[in-house]
């Protein structure tokens, strides 16, 4: 009997060893489970930071390389611009001012906000605000007297001026105070009059507008030689 109750209590002693060791082992496994899924995470919000470092870094790599191309298109544009310019000077016509003698009798208008000087001839009148310089024959009356506009160039101005010129036209091409004036001269509509529609450019950038419109006692001379003693560098 007494070795009976001995041999069941080892193996209640031995029941309990193991139960003990296996909640051990499971606590250790739980915890270790719990470990590793930390773990885990934190792996993967790592790769998730990474990837996303590197999203970034290839985005900015991508946007330094499309502004480089468009810094590369914007050079080969000029490149070519200083090209058309030099081979279309090398064409121009170089307009004369008139002589030092006759210039004593014109007068000398200056815009600042244009950035230009002219000299004006007797009998005509310069005025000029923000964007636009107007020479006239009669100065109470702008508008229809006006015979020669400069203005900062405007495209879009300039193929409404274009239109005005409806036939006989031919491209002319002056020099002038180191800068290159190229356009149109045509028959201006519903007149039998010839006017001219200018830009100037210098260094492969077009900068301003010039329109010319004859009037009575103008010779078409006399237009030119104003325009000659333009100076887009006051």
């Amino acid at each position: 009997m007494k070795r009976s109750i001995a041999i069941f209590l080892w193996i209640l002693i031995g029941a309990l060893a193991s139960g003990l060791a296996v909640g051990y082992f499971l606590h250790r496994a739980n915890n270790d489970r719990g470990q590793l899924a930390t773990e885990k995470e934190a792996a993967k919000r790592q790769t998730e930071e990474t990837l996303a470092t590197n999203r970034k870094l290839v985005e900015e790599a991508n946007q330094k390389l499309a502004g480089a191309d468009e810094e590369v298109a914007k050079a080969q544009e000029r490149i070519k611009r200083y090209e058309i310019e030099r081979d279309l000077l090398l064409r121009a016509t170089r307009l004369d001012k008139p002589s030092s003698f006759q210039l004593k009798s014109w007068k000398t208008f200056l815009s600042l906000p244009l950035g230009i000087s002219l000299q004006v001839p007797p009998g005509s009148y310069a005025t000029s605000d923000q964007a636009l310089v107007s020479v006239r024959i009669n100065e109470n009356i702008p508008g229809e007297n006006d015979w020669l506009n400069i203005s900062t160039y405007d495209p879009t101005f300039e193929q409404s001026r274009l239109q005005d010129l409806v036939d006989s036209t031919s491209s002319v091409r002056y020099l002038v105070d180191g800068s290159l004036l190229t356009g149109v001269r045509g028959r201006i509509r519903d007149t039998a009059a010839f006017g001219y529609v200018l830009h100037a450019q210098a260094h492969g950038v077009i900068t301003h507008l010039v329109w010319v419109r004859p009037r009575v006692g103008l010779s078409d001379q006399r237009m030119l030689q104003t325009i000659a003693t333009l100076n887009f560098r006051p």
